[in-house]
């Protein structure tokens, strides 16, 4: 089995060490909670440019930094605050114990995005890292999953586990690969349905290695 995975709300929880992250920026520059939920807005869940987020602190904060400072101190707390979610490891740690081949497909910038994988010890867990910025393809686009692929030759079924309907799964959907949804609650937006759904990536990750029984 090759297992694709996305890393932003997939493996690590981005979204939660954002608002951490948020939350201490926007207290110390003496907001409250109005400025906080603009930020998060502006965040758009780590798809907007960081520049514009950086844009709406200084203006809701009135900061004085510059927002090229804003930006670094944005994406090294994010690092700092980023960890992976209830039982990812010791799940990949099965899957990978298994025989399967596990390859993380994320977007993002190289330093950004091989810096959480650090953090998280996920770079020993997993067999190749591709990032976005390194092949020149983002996900949804075919090439990317096509690059993932060339990791998997002889391994058997493929499976792509992210939490983005249109980025993660809608994309490994349309390159032909089965999908798990981590779904956070959420209810599914589209009239087709991926191969599974489950709330939290443990629980995907879980179904997908049942697959292999």
């Amino acid at each position: 089995m090759l297992l694709l995975l996305d890393l932003d709300n997939t493996l690590v929880d981005r979204d939660g060490a954002f608002r951490q992250w948020a939350e201490r920026f926007v207290s110390e520059h003496g907001g409250g909670a109005p400025e906080l939920e603009a930020l998060i807005h502006a965040d758009a869940g780590g798809y907007s440019p960081r520049l514009d987020v950086a844009e709406q602190a200084k203006a809701s904060l009135n900061v004085q930094e510059p927002l090229e400072t804003i930006v670094e101190h944005m994406k090294a707390g994010v690092i700092e605050l980023i960890h992976c979610y209830d039982g990812v490891l010791s799940e990949l740690a099965l899957a990978k114990s298994g025989g399967a081949r596990l390859v993380i497909v994320t977007n993002g910038s190289s330093a950004q995005q091989r810096s959480k994988i650090a953090q998280c010890a996920l770079d020993a867990a997993v067999d190749a890292i591709i990032v976005s910025e390194e092949v020149g393809f983002k996900k949804p686009h075919l090439a990317i999953f096509e690059r993932a692929l060339e990791h998997g030759v002889g391994a058997g079924p493929v499976w792509m586990v992210g939490d983005n309907p249109a980025v993660d799964v809608a994309g490994a959907r349309a390159a032909g690969i089965a999908t798990g949804w981590v779904s956070h609650g959420k209810k599914w937006p589209e009239p087709w349905e991926p191969d599974i759904v489950g709330e939290t990536t443990a629980e995907v990750l879980r179904e997908v290695r049942a697959q292999r029984q």
